[in-house]
């Protein structure tokens, strides 16, 4: 193997073994999609078939159709045994390099690369791929339209380590990880709980009896807060995530750098829509972290009048019934072009509850707030274990198939407890 390919893959320079082509071991090969404008192939059919986006199952039983056997014989689809590995040569997101074993015997399309006949453990083969997946992103581009290749996949080094001992490294990696997967499973279960919470009070506060019901522009404030930025050096921009799931915070940038957009300063506490993309949830409440930064024009900012609590505006924005008041808002026809009319909003009457229920929701929602932020560092920290564990496994550093096993094992949990 050439020095060019191992330098490729760091892993390799930790191995206790020799590493050796991919193609050495496996036989590689690619599948296609069957004519779509035929429907006598895709009509009734009874054999799985599957896309790229299939490897996302990590284990895969399910197809993405099922074609006919007319549309084997006439495509350049391939069947990929049951106990092979397939990987993702091209896909959107994270798509691209991700691996998955076949639970079913299934055919295959032009974007999946099947690595059969692998002479170890498949599984094994998957969790070596798995912890190489960045570097065999690499070997053609980070841009999706990029794809890899048969070639490509070939080239990969795969440590020539016995089968036993490829086997208890797998199986190893099966019960800790799965150890860690149920714990981000927790952690996002107290989150949904949480939220759930806010959800209840929101749905309590819209069906009290005569509650009464007034238009939004009355019960808010439109807060102007101008940037002049030749006054200012960079500064630091918001984006808001759909579905409430809160903001993001864009490059610092000068006024060069800020385009032709005029800003509003943003301070704790602010109620924030996307003028764009309200109509997709994507509506949030300015923290401490957000205090200094900057929206542009096209991000309308609130606050509650006396006797309305910003927070429970938010919690109602956020429910079923907001997001109907969003969308009724939101109106256009090009895709996702659909602009907020923030004067339409206004003429829209919410439910104006008592002081202590608006209080509870937004006791609520701060506590959801810290919640997410802890669980957010936890499952972080829980992932990057995760990572770490998959590559001390594989490259041979957790003797995983000796009498220390157990040891190394306890350690590994003690360690990452106490990350965590």
């Amino acid at each position: 193997m050439t020095g060019r390919i191992l330098n490729s893959f760091p892993q390799t320079q930790n191995l206790a073994v020799r590493a050796i082509r991919l193609g050495r071991r496996a036989r590689i090969f690619s599948g296609g999609t069957p004519d779509k404008s035929n429907l006598d192939f895709w009509t009734d059919g009874e054999l799985p078939w599957i896309g790229s986006g299939e490897v996302n199952q990590r284990h895969i039983t399910i197809p993405t159709t099922y074609i006919t056997a007319e549309a084997v014989l006439g495509s350049a689809t391939k069947l990929f045994p049951a106990g092979s590995v397939a990987m993702a040569l091209a896909g959107q997101g994270k798509t691209k390099a991700m691996v998955a074993t076949m639970g079913i015997d299934a055919y295959g399309n032009q974007s999946l690369a099947c690595i059969a006949n692998y002479k170890g453990d498949s599984n094994f083969l998957f969790w070596w791929l798995n912890c190489l997946y960045s570097e065999i992103r690499g070997l053609s581009s980070q841009d999706t339209r990029d794809g890899l290749n048969q070639t490509m996949v070939g080239h990969i080094p795969v440590p020539d380590y016995d089968f036993e001992t490829q086997k208890a490294i797998a199986d190893f990696l099966d019960r800790e990880t799965a150890r860690i997967d149920r714990l981000i499973e927790k952690k996002q279960r107290l989150v949904e709980l949480a939220e759930s919470r806010v959800h209840a009070l929101v749905d309590e506060a819209i069906s009290v009896p005569k509650v009464p019901r007034v238009r939004f522009e009355n019960v808010v404030r439109r807060i102007l807060r101008p940037v002049i930025l030749s006054e200012h050096g960079e500064l630091v921009r918001l984006g808001l995530f759909n579905r409430g799931r809160g903001m993001f915070k864009k490059p610092a940038a000068d006024e060069e750098g800020m385009g032709d957009s005029s800003f509003c300063f943003v301070r704790e506490g602010d109620l924030i829509l996307s003028g764009q993309f309200a109509w997709e949830g994507a509506v949030a409440l300015a923290t401490q972290d957000e205090e200094g930064c900057v929206v542009s024009h096209r991000y309308p900012v609130y606050r509650g009048k006396e006797g309305v609590n910003t927070a429970y505006l938010l919690g109602l924005l956020r429910s079923g019934f907001g997001d109907f008041l969003l969308n009724e808002a939101s109106r256009g026809s090009a895709g996702r072009n659909r602009p907020l009319n923030t004067w339409r909003l206004g003429k829209e009457k919410i439910p104006v509850p008592s002081g202590r229920l608006q209080l509870a929701i937004d006791r609520a929602l701060a506590f959801e707030c810290k919640l997410k932020k802890c669980s957010e560092r936890s499952i972080s920290l829980l992932s990057e274990a995760r990572s770490a564990v998959i590559t001390a496994a594989v490259t041979g550093r957790f003797d995983v198939g000796t009498r220390n096993k157990q040891g190394q094992t306890d350690r590994c949990r003690d360690e990452m407890e106490e990350a965590i």
